[in-house]
């Protein structure tokens, strides 16, 4: 299968133009000096012969597009875009030309024709890199090695398509020319350098670079271009379309993710394969020799992407109130989000109120909660176990099952799963992030019997401003007048540690305790409770904050299954 866009649509009233009547011109193309010195690697070389091998007969190949400036004598075309690709032309028609030669035992007509269509001189390249150049043109050779990086990749362009042929009979040669010069281009020619300033900026600079999604569209239209019947194909890329007209349609909607993590989040969900999305669906194409085969998958493949598009358009509207269903992704997104897309393929919105549904995504969470503490020492397999999850009942009820089993053991079962978390907690310091999505349970545990929770839209900064992020304050100020085992054991503590939205943080961070307490009567339960404790006790001594850590404690034990035995 093939990278290579498909071709515009091409003119009904009037023959297109080809890289033969390209050269027909009376001109000389010249690379301007401004343009960038030839920078084709082997990636690139390799994927012009695979084209040419993979090329089905009787169809038109698309070499590209080029722009050209009128130069200052009538015969001089500067190129201003396409220069790569017409340098790349120019060694691989010699290559082909020097070695058919070889071994007809001289020139013939026909290659008389080619020496003096292609090669004698047309085109001109950057700078010094010319002598080397028309070497390599003319000889396959050259002893002009002043080691500029251009001047190797010429080489090592020329060198690359030396073996490529060499042990290619001399039809397939005969074949692969005949398909070069019969390729199909599009130019255009500007006539002042003003304009062929703007348009090179405006064609280099000032563009997009595609991305994954986009390149992905174009490989798979092209896909069909390749495989369907000629008669077939214009209604099967249509199908592709539409397809891709849904996925943009989705993509307006997204608030979390954006196309290209969707595409990496389907391809690990659905894909058996575990290379990069286009590396994955090539081999799968390539398990199919029939072209009718590949055409069929290609319009499955689109037609899935589009549902998983929607599908986590879908969910993302869940994810903004339902914690279940927001926590795995919160924690770990990577990992997460491929199993609750394959769920709500297959499940829905029983996402929202099956029990054995969401009593999976709950242990799901605890072990990514828990995984945070294991300091790169335990997997994560949830995605390989995804990978195998097909939606029936079976599969569902034996995913649950090994969730269940890895609450208290992990993935791999490490022994000493849980006691590391428990380790941590036993520590002085806690201020980083998983503390953070912590104590956002902790409050919404204090508003359980009925008071509006803190949502995931609300703790993601999804609906208010971004004053309102939630982050961590001190209640104790980190800036003050302590001792130092004061400061080492206290300051970082989880019980000297509170979740506070973003505008009261700034406000409040270099007040003291007391002075924070009058701030603290807000709806966040667990400001009110920390309030109370400096009112009762006239201050925020070390007693203090260890008594807040030890209920803390007990919370976070019970919440995520972990022993009742914390050194705290």
């Amino acid at each position: 299968m093939l990278l290579t866009p498909s071709p515009p649509e091409r003119a009904k009233h009037r023959p297109a133009e080809t890289v033969r009547s390209l050269f027909d011109r009376e001109c000389r193309f010249e690379i301007p000096s401004y343009q960038r010195s030839y920078s084709w690697e082997l990636k690139q070389l390799r994927q012009l012969v695979e084209d040419l091998m993979d090329h089905p007969g009787g169809t038109p190949y698309y070499y590209g597009h080029f722009i050209f400036e009128s130069g200052a004598q009538a015969e001089q075309l500067l190129i201003i875009d396409g220069q790569q690709r017409l340098t790349t032309l120019v060694l691989f028609i010699s290559t082909l030309a020097r070695e058919l030669a070889l071994r007809e035992g001289g020139e013939s007509g026909n290659l008389s024709r080619l020496k003096q269509h292609y090669l004698s001189d047309r085109l001109r390249t950057v700078g010094d890199d010319q002598d080397a150049f028309t070497d390599l043109v003319a000889h396959g050779e050259t002893a002009d090695r002043s080691g500029s990086r251009s001047k190797r990749r010429l080489i090592d362009a020329s060198r690359f398509f030396q073996r490529a042929i060499r042990n290619r009979d001399s039809e397939t040669l005969v074949s692969w020319l005949g398909m070069l010069e019969s390729s199909e281009i599009t130019t255009f020619t500007v006539y002042d350098k003003p304009q062929a300033a703007q348009i090179f900026t405006l064609q280099n600079s000032r563009g997009k670079d595609l991305t994954g999604l986009e390149k992905l569209k174009a490989y798979l239209m092209f896909g069909i271009y390749l495989n369907a019947e000629q008669a077939k194909s214009e209604d099967e890329i249509a199908k592709v379309e539409r397809s891709f007209t849904a996925i943009y349609r989705h993509i307006e909607n997204l608030t979390l993710l954006n196309e290209d993590t969707v595409l990496g989040h389907h391809d690990r969900a659905y894909s058996q394969h575990w290379d990069s999305p286009l590396e994955n669906l090539n081999r799968d194409l390539n398990a199919s020799e029939r072209g009718d085969l590949r055409v069929q998958k290609i319009i499955d493949y689109s037609k899935a992407l589009a549902a998983t598009f929607q599908h986590v358009a879908e969910l993302e509207k869940i994810i903004h109130h339902d914690e279940v269903i927001a926590d795995p992704v919160i924690l770990d997104g990577y990992n997460s989000w491929p199993l609750l897309i394959k769920l709500y393929r297959f499940h829905g919105d029983a996402l929202k109120s099956d029990t054995q549904i969401r009593a999976l995504l709950q242990n799901v969470e605890i072990v990514f909660l828990k995984l945070h503490f294991q300091h790169g020492r335990s997997s994560n397999d949830l995605i390989g176990m995804t990978k195998g999850f097909d939606g029936t009942s079976g599969k569902l009820e034996e995913l649950c099952a090994k969730m269940a089993q890895f609450v208290n053991r992990g993935f791999r079962w490490r022994s000493d799963f849980d006691q590391k978390v428990l380790n941590h907690l036993d520590g002085d310091y806690h201020y980083n992030s998983i503390y953070r999505y912590i104590l956002w349970k902790y409050e919404n545990d204090e508003r359980r019997n009925g008071d509006e929770m803190v949502s995931p839209a609300n703790y993601l900064n999804l609906i208010q401003n971004r004053r309102m992020d939630s982050t961590i304050e001190h209640i104790a100020p980190q800036k003050g007048d302590y001792t130092e085992e004061f400061r080492s054991r206290w300051i970082n503590n989880l019980g000297n540690l509170l979740l506070m939205p973003r505008g009261m943080n700034s406000s409040l961070s270099d007040k003291l305790p007391v002075e924070k307490a009058k701030e603290l009567d807000t709806s966040y339960k667990s400001h009110r409770e920390v309030r109370d404790i400096i009112s009762t006790s006239g201050g925020w001594t070390e007693h203090d904050i260890k008594t807040r850590k030890d209920n803390l404690i007990i919370f976070i034990q019970r919440r995520w299954r972990l022993p009742q035995n914390a050194k705290n």
